[in-house]
């Protein structure tokens, strides 16, 4: 962009003259999944000092990034979704600082062009024999266009405290196990240095029991984290066909913390 146009737009802007307010699609578009938590003032989540992180990825790849946040601590406070023109990394960078995330996801990708016709004017000028330049007229010429739109995603993260997390793993319900016994939560996420990752869950394993209670759904898996919070609890897994025990010390925690990583799904 052109900076004397810039210099002139601001100054309009300072004296209030043909300036509107802009708002970026980025924060228009926003979706909170905290349910109106602050993050600032929240005792879950890390205080994020200096400028938003972004990470440019793709739609194709947004899950894998997605998991890799959540390894690392992250959660995932809201997102934006929309349809329009190819948009600046900037305004993903100004809605992240607005929601004090410390991370966000960012990804686009062509949906579609529109084409069409339309009028636009041309200004003429005339110059005097005093070298005085006046405006002669306008003319109205019609001319084609072709925009062109894209989806665009971004999702804004926030840090949760290690001492927060009960367990530490993202479930997800499965309708059987590979060996049609009794169903259990899949493990699709384990967060580092968490107490899952530190008995030795992985990915992948299907949660089968947590101390007396079977992992039958999200209700059984949220009971059990409740009951046991703060306790030395066996966790029974199934793993390529066998059943494995592992003895898990889960954190004291907080509810809200592996209810995050459980509704926060991976997309």
């Amino acid at each position: 962009m052109n900076k004397l146009y810039v210099l002139i737009l601001v100054v309009c802007c300072l004296l209030g003259v043909g300036c509107r307010t802009y708002v970026s699609p980025y924060t228009f578009f926003y979706t909170d999944e905290t349910g109106g938590l602050d993050v600032r003032t929240s005792p879950y989540f890390e205080q994020s000092d200096g400028f938003p992180i972004v990470i440019e990825t793709s739609f194709e790849k947004a899950s894998e990034a997605e998991a890799k946040l959540l390894e690392d601590g992250y959660i995932r406070i809201g997102h934006s979704s929309f349809n329009k023109q190819m948009q600046h990394e900037h305004g993903v960078t100004l809605q992240a600082k607005k929601v004090h995330a410390a991370k966000a996801l960012w990804y686009t990708r062509y949906t579609h062009a529109v084409t069409g016709s339309r009028s636009v004017p041309h200004i003429e000028f005339k110059t005097d024999p005093s070298g005085t330049i006046t405006r002669e007229k306008a003319i109205y010429r019609t001319e084609t266009y072709k925009d062109r739109y894209f989806d665009h995603g971004a999702t804004y993260w926030v840090k949760l405290k290690d001492n927060v997390i009960r367990l530490g793993v993202v479930v997800k319900d499965v309708t059987a196990n590979p060996i049609g016994r009794d169903q259990g939560m899949r493990i699709d996420v384990i967060r580092k240095n968490s107490p899952a990752y530190e008995a030795g869950l992985e990915t992948g394993d299907l949660l089968r029991r947590v101390g007396d209670i079977k992992m039958n759904d999200l209700t059984a898996y949220r009971e059990a984290l409740e009951q046991y919070a703060g306790t030395e609890v066996p966790v029974v897994v199934m793993r390529q066909g066998e059943e494995i025990t592992k003895e898990v010390t889960l954190n004291q925690g907080t509810t809200i913390s592996d209810e995050y990583l459980t509704i926060i799904r991976i997309r």
